[in-house]
């Protein structure tokens, strides 16, 4: 009865999903106030997953003559039917509420995207604003400082071109 490396590496595997999924319902509030159809489908779901895992590992351990191995295999099948049974009518729901999502993230991308042009048109417009009068400034300061001006005055021009 040796047990292979890698059959022992599937069990861990088998039992962890099933560890994860309740794990995450009970520590992660927002998974846990999910709908309770939804809450009620991954706990069918792990039970399944971990059953799977029992079964391998008997199989793994050379068990499968036991009344316990039939036992696994038969409540495997029975949680794998009900949970087969259990999704179907609410995958045209899960796929409805899919679709909704991601209209709504699309709806949201338009917005965000008009009210990025927005914001540009506004920042294009504030620079025109801003910049000919700039312009109208840095042009007369231009002209001003081809003058015979005082020192005084040649000072206030270079701090307008300083600045």
């Amino acid at each position: 009865m040796a047990v292979k490396l890698d059959d022992l590496v599937i069990t861990v595997a088998y039992f962890s999903i099933p560890v994860q999924i309740l794990f995450s319902l009970y520590q992660y509030p927002r998974l846990a106030s999910m709908p309770p159809k939804i809450f009620l489908l991954l706990v069918l779901f792990a039970f399944f997953i971990f059953l799977c895992g029992a079964g391998h590992l008997l199989r793994c351990m050379e068990h499968t003559d036991t009344t316990t191995y039939a036992w696994i295999n038969g409540c495997t099948a029975v949680v794998s039917l009900v949970t087969a049974l259990y999704l179907l009518p609410l995958i045209p729901h899960l796929l409805e509420s899919l679709d909704n999502s991601l209209q709504d993230v699309v709806r949201k991308s338009k917005e965000t995207e008009d009210s990025k042009n927005h914001l540009v048109s506004f920042m294009a417009f504030l620079c025109h604003e801003i910049r000919n009068p700039l312009f109208a400034i840095t042009s007369s300061a231009s002209f001003l400082g081809d003058t015979d001006l005082t020192e005084e005055q040649q000072v206030g021009v270079g701090s307008i071109f300083d600045s």
